[in-house]
């Protein structure tokens, strides 16, 4: 009865003390500083080298002199006129809470190439050190990091990780010691990125791709959505007797709805979804079978899980059990039944889930009753690429947004230039399809129909005439390509029309691949095949051609506008209906809508009405058009014929037969008409003739 008293009266002394000894650790610490005289503001201490022991982590300086410019107190160390390294104090920099919920502030030299060469423990209050683990051994394991510099990967204990320093844990106080060198690695890191010494790490930024589908457990191991970690007992130093994993640990980043929705389910999503994502939190899901835990120690005491961790760029992101929901049944279709599990959440900013990152188990094997040995086992992860959009990376040459558009217009750009050139081919290679009545107007109705689709109704790249008056701005006042690579379809329109322009004038892209153009041909066919003969009419021909010359008068009143203010010429330049037809539908202001089915209206009545009179851009291209190099085959009676004349509909030939190159849209009617025997009159001649002979 005595003993079992004196168990419960020892265990109820060491719980209170337990409790007590952060304030009597901190109290006893803040005492030891102000007998020698460090500055301490509140329970906060900051460098100040007149105060700290600055000469204990730089060995040698005598004097000390603040870097200037950087966002937190470093201090440069001199030895006479002998520069020896920078001084910081981790509180500045960094926030690592230990075992006690308090940070372990830690003063730290480094010379000029990023490596440590010294540290020191200003303030402390970890209450194991209290109770039979001697302060000592904190001090020295915080020693054990001189000489390591911060581009070096550190892990505690034995590893199968090449190229690592390893340092020996606290045994009994590994909480501790994960803090500690959190603490210092991070700190250095970030002071020697602030410096230069180190390139600063390349941040990613984008976001997580939100669609959703059930996938099995298998599914979600497949896609890549799930982190495995298995270590057998002979990793650790143990018999396998019975065959069971030490550890089986599957990690997933729940923030992805892919993932997060299929683990967890509906209800636990919705919930960490608003608790937790939703405020730029990260949250994890970690499941364990196996002989050990990966909770660890600190799950039993409060504070820092200590047997795990995740990496990235260098800095240890650790949980606390506040940050800690107890979950193992795992909701995906054929999923293990897992013997422990939690919802870890992880509240610094720093981590970056579209890079990759480091699980980190640490398993400790008890070697005596005061003595451990520490294992290291990681495994790398980073998100599938499928389930992530990258918009940029920053710290590296930052990508021109053109860059990013046409990469994500990729499949597009592609099917559009092979149209076009497919175009230029049929072009190229027009004699042998023109001599096959009919087969021209088909294929020519096809071409539009595509342009009208994909350019105009798909894309929504009509080209416009503000865009030529931009072209025309920027070779007078200097050339940016950004500005025009900033629409993949339309900057590949433009060129096409640019090369098309000198060998056919304008009515490649005029006749063919513009799509207002093939939508009022379109509804001029369908409407005048229902009723035939019926509400159509044309110009007589003198006035047509005096008529053709009104969009040259609307593109010089626009250019001229634009060199007085081009938004106001953009304004004016709505007398293109291609923003109601194409951009914004007929969602506009009254006078918009109207305008637009008076257009319509016209182009019923009279082919292509706007086209021939009215269009700006028409007239824009029109000009070059005087000088482009093919032309139409034709013979020395066509000055006679009417026959293409009149199949002429957009009335580009005229009483004598010329052909007006400003105003052809290369329909191909009167190529067709050159090689049909049943129609061009000397081959109709030349038919009966051979007739006559051969009786």
């Amino acid at each position: 009865m005595v003993k079992e008293v004196k168990v419960i009266y020892l265990r109820w002394m060491l719980f209170c003390l337990l409790i007590l000894s952060p304030t009597l650790s901190h109290g006893a610490n803040l005492q030891s500083l102000e007998k020698k005289g460090f500055a301490l503001r509140g329970k906060e201490v900051h460098l100040d080298c007149t105060l700290l022991p600055c000469a204990d982590v730089v060995p040698g300086a005598d004097r000390f002199e603040p870097v200037k410019g950087l966002p937190f107190p470093v201090e440069k160390a001199y030895k006479g006129e002998k520069f020896l390294g920078y001084v910081f104090l981790s509180s500045d920099i960094v926030d690592v809470p230990a075992y006690s919920g308090k940070p372990i502030v830690t003063l730290i030299g480094m010379d000029e190439k990023g490596t440590i060469i010294g540290t020191k423990i200003i303030v402390h209050s970890e209450p194991i050190l209290l109770v039979g683990i001697p302060v000592e051994k904190l001090f020295g394991f915080a020693s054990q990091y001189v000489g390591i510099n911060v581009r070096d990967k550190v892990r505690f204990g034995k590893t199968g990780e090449p190229g690592v320093k390893v340092v020996d844990a606290i045994s009994g106080a590994t909480v501790t010691a994960i803090a500690e060198n959190k603490t210092i690695m991070v700190s250095a890191r970030r002071v020697a990125e602030a410096l230069g010494i180190v390139e600063r790490s390349t941040e990613i930024v984008g976001h997580l791709v939100e669609d959703y589908r059930p996938m099995t457990w298998q599914e979600l191991l497949d896609e890549g959505l799930l982190g495995h970690l298995r270590v057998m007992p002979e990793q650790v130093g143990y018999k396998n007797e019975e065959g069971r994993p030490w550890v089986d640990i599957y990690f997933a980043y729940l923030n992805l709805p892919m993932a997060g929705r299929n683990l967890i389910g509906e209800h636990y999503w919705e919930w960490i979804k608003k608790d937790f994502i939703d405020k730029g939190y990260h949250v994890f899901l970690v499941v364990s079978n196996g002989i050990s835990t990966f909770k660890g120690s600190g799950f039993v005491r409060g504070g820092i899980f200590d047997r795990f961790n995740f990496e990235q760029n260098g800095e240890t992101f650790t949980f606390r059990d506040l940050d800690y929901t107890n979950f193992a049944e795992v909701q995906a279709k054929g999923a293990p039944t897992f013997k422990e599990g939690g919802i870890f959440v992880l509240k610094e900013k720093r981590f970056n889930p579209l890079k990759p990152f480091t699980f980190t188990f640490l398993s400790p094997r008890i070697v005596s009753s005061i003595k451990r040995e520490f294992y290291t086992f990681k495994k790398d992860y980073s998100l599938p690429s499928r389930y992530v959009v990258i918009e940029r990376v920053e710290g590296e040459e930052e990508m021109p947004t053109w860059v990013t558009i046409w990469k994500g217009a990729i499949y597009d750009v592609v099917f559009f230039v092979l149209f076009l050139l497919l175009v230029l081919s049929l072009f190229i290679g027009r004699d042998y399809i023109v001599k096959r009545r009919g087969t021209a107007k088909w294929i020519r109705y096809t071409v539009m129909a595509v342009s009208l689709f994909f350019v105009g109704f798909y894309k929504m790249a009509q080209p416009s005439v503000t865009q030529l008056l931009t072209v025309i701005h920027k070779f007078v006042t200097g050339w940016e390509w950004s500005l025009f690579l900033s629409d993949p379809i339309i900057f590949i329109t433009w060129w096409f029309i640019a090369l098309t322009i000198i060998f056919w004038g304008r009515g490649v892209f005029c006749g063919w691949i513009c799509p207002y153009g093939a939508l009022t041909e379109f509804i001029y066919r369908i409407f005048h095949r229902v009723f035939p003969e019926r509400l159509r009419y044309e110009f007589p021909y003198p006035v047509h051609r005096r008529l053709v010359y009104l969009k040259y008068g609307v593109f010089l009143f626009l250019l001229v506008v634009s060199f007085y203010s081009m938004p106001l010429a953009e304004r004016f330049a709505e007398v293109e209906p291609f923003k109601t037809a194409f951009l914004v539908g007929l969602n506009r202001q009254w006078p918009y809508v109207v305008y637009f089915f008076l257009l319509l209206a016209l182009c019923l009545v009279s082919y292509r009405f706007f086209c021939k009179y009215i269009c700006p851009l028409g007239a824009g291209l029109a000009v070059p058009s005087t000088f482009s190099i093919a032309k139409i085959k034709r013979r020395d009676f066509c000055e006679r014929c009417k026959i293409c004349a009149r199949d002429c509909d957009i009335g580009a030939i005229d009483e004598k037969g010329r052909i007006n190159k400003r105003e052809c849209l290369w329909c191909l009617a009167c190529e067709e008409n050159y090689w049909d025997v049943e129609k061009c009159p000397p081959l109709i001649k030349e038919r009966k003739k051979g007739r006559e002979e051969a009786v």
